[in-house]
């Protein structure tokens, strides 16, 4: 869990009086936390960490796939980092007055580490499922005209297709080989704004 406590800076939709600054947490309606699966075929082995928070900077990217390889010998390239793009998490992007000294930046290059040694130690023979469903639920909010000039759309309640936009959502599903679920994965190209 990598929940910061009331009173913590938060990445995005900024306070921007008289300045652009960070949010404060006024408490938690729900944990965040930093999520792992780790897949293995004979000796390939990919481990997928994604975390409740706004982005991850490549300096943390490195620090995390680095501790991670100096801990379980994997190298650092197989840990995969991605994340929900919150805006109500901590702020770990740097954008709004946070940095790497941080306790919440701290805290998330920790439990991350964490967070993929744990699914590695635990990682044993699954079945994998892979489905794929098409949505119109997403948009593009950027309109290039003819002549060339983009134009930002913020609200579009029609969802015009002003654009390209990526209308597929892709899940994995991993059980035991006795049938239990193990995890499952779910990929939606989206802007989420929570």
């Amino acid at each position: 869990e990598i929940t910061p406590p009331a009173g913590s800076p938060m990445a995005g939709f900024p306070d921007r009086k008289p300045v652009m600054k960070a949010r404060i947490a006024e408490g938690a309606h729900d944990p965040l936390y930093v999520r792992a699966l780790a897949l293995r075929q004979g000796d390939e082995i990919a481990i997928i960490c994604s975390a409740d928070v706004l982005c991850i900077q490549w300096p943390d990217v490195d620090a995390i796939r680095n501790a991670f390889a100096q801990r379980t010998g994997v190298s650092p390239g197989n840990l995969i980092l991605c994340a929900t793009h919150t805006h109500s998490g901590p702020e770990v992007s740097y954008l709004f007055g946070g940095t790497p000294d941080d306790q919440s930046a701290k805290l998330l290059r920790e439990k991350t580490v964490e967070a993929a040694e744990a699914a590695l130690h635990n990682c044993g023979p699954a079945k994998l499922s892979l489905g794929v469903a098409e949505e119109d639920l997403s948009y593009n909010r950027l309109k290039i005209h003819p002549e060339g000039k983009a134009q930002w759309v913020s609200r579009n309640p029609e969802r015009q297709k002003i654009g390209p936009a990526d209308q597929k959502i892709t899940a994995l599903k991993l059980d035991a080989m006795d049938g239990s679920p193990v995890s499952s994965v779910v990929h939606f190209a989206a802007h989420p704004v929570i």
